[in-house]
C-alpha cells in the first residue's frame, strides 16, 4: 500500500552528479554499449527472462547474481526515465564496475571535520561578534544535524558551503568599507583644524592626501571670503 518513490528523488537534482545503482553492470551483462537507451535494456531483459533456467545456468552461470538481472534490467531502465527523468542526451553510462560501498565511503568521508566545503580563510577568521546572530544560529543547527547523523542536503558536510562563504566575505567587505569611511571622516575633521599635513605624514598619501588637500582648499576659500 506504499506509494512508489519514483519521481520524488531527494535531494533535488542540480548540476552534474554520479549515480551508483548498478547501471554499468546491467549494461555490461546484456552486452550493450554505454550510449544505448533504456529501451534497449528492457528488450534485452525480456529476452533474458524468457530463456529456460537450464540454459541460463549453463551459459551465464559464471556471472554473479545471474538470477537477479530479470529484475535489475527493468529497475535501472525505469529509474533513469521515470525516476530521474533523464533523456539519453543527459546521461552517460560509465565504464567502471563501482558498487554502493564506494558511495557510502564518500558520504562518510564528507562528514569528517575539514573534508567538506570550507568558507574562505578570511571569513573563518572573522570574530563571531561581527556576524549576524541568524548566521551563527544556522551554523550551529547545521553542525548539530551533522552530529546526529543527518547528511544535510547533498554533501552532508558541516562546512558552510560556497553560499555562506560568499556572504561572510561580503560582510567583511562591508566592515572594511565602514572602517575606511570612519577613517576618512576623522581625517577630514583633523584637516579642518590645520592638521592635514601631519595626517599625510602619519597615514600616508593614498588615504588622507585628497582629504587634506580639501582641508587646505577650504581654509584658503574661507580666507579669501574674509
Amino acid at each position: 500500500g506504499r506509494h512508489c518513490v519514483l519521481g520524488s528523488e531527494q535531494p533535488k537534482l542540480q548540476g552534474p552528479f554520479v549515480a551508483l545503482a548498478g547501471f554499468y553492470v546491467v549494461w555490461k551483462f546484456f552486452g550493450l554499449a554505454g550510449g544505448d537507451a533504456p529501451a534497449a535494456v528492457l528488450g534485452a531483459a525480456r529476452g533474458h527472462c524468457a530463456l529456460p533456467w537450464r540454459e541460463v545456468s549453463s551459459t551465464l552461470g559464471h556471472h554473479i547474481n545471474v538470477e537477479k538481472y530479470c529484475m535489475w534490467g527493468p529497475y535501472v531502465a525505469h529509474l533513469i526515465t521515470a525516476g530521474l527523468g533523464l533523456t539519453p542526451e543527459q546521461y552517460d553510462i560509465g565504464s567502471g564496475d563501482v558498487g554502493w560501498p564506494v558511495g557510502a565511503a564518500l558520504a562518510e568521508a564528507l562528514r569528517l571535520p575539514g573534508m567538506g566545503p570550507q568558507p574562505p580563510l578570511v571569513a573563518r577568521l572573522l570574530p563571531a561578534r561581527l556576524l549576524p546572530s541568524s548566521w551563527a544560529a544556522a551554523e550551529q543547527a547545521a553542525a548539530l544535524a551533522t552530529d546526529e547523523g543527518s547528511l544535510g542536503e547533498w554533501g552532508g558536510s558541516s562546512g558552510l558551503g560556497l553560499g555562506a562563504g560568499l556572504r561572510l566575505l561580503w560582510a567583511l567587505l562591508l566592515v572594511l568599507l565602514f572602517a575606511w569611511c570612519c577613517a576618512c571622516l576623522v581625517t577630514r575633521a583633523w584637516g579642518r583644524v590645520g592638521l592635514g599635513g601631519g595626517i599625510v605624514r602619519v597615514f600616508g598619501g593614498p588615504l588622507s592626501l585628497p582629504l587634506a588637500g580639501r582641508g587646505r582648499q577650504a581654509q584658503q576659500r574661507r580666507t579669501w571670503l574674509v
